[in-house]
């Protein structure tokens, strides 16, 4: 008794090379029209980038001074941007 053998896995092969193909696009797009320090650079409170934008250009680093809430539920930090970490 022979075993006929036929070829099973053309569709997930053909998923995973989409897959691929839809990584590497994306990945391109992201490098030509993002910002990559945008994951490095800090965010104050109210959304601006530490050392970046107009307002905070001369403060580079981001300091948390307090909580804002003593409700665990509500709870966050308050964080301005400083030109040297106290």
């Amino acid at each position: 008794m022979k075993w006929e053998r036929n070829c099973t896995d053309i569709l997930c092969c053909v998923l995973f090379a989409a897959f691929i193909v839809s990584m590497v696009g994306i990945a391109g797009y992201a490098f030509t029209k993002g910002d990559p320090y945008n994951l490095i650079t800090p965010f104050d409170s109210d959304g601006r980038q530490c050392g970046k934008t107009d307002i905070v250009k001369n403060y580079p680093y981001k300091y948390m001074p307090e909580l804002v809430s003593s409700n665990v539920a509500t709870t966050y930090w308050k964080s301005v941007c400083v030109q040297s970490c106290p």
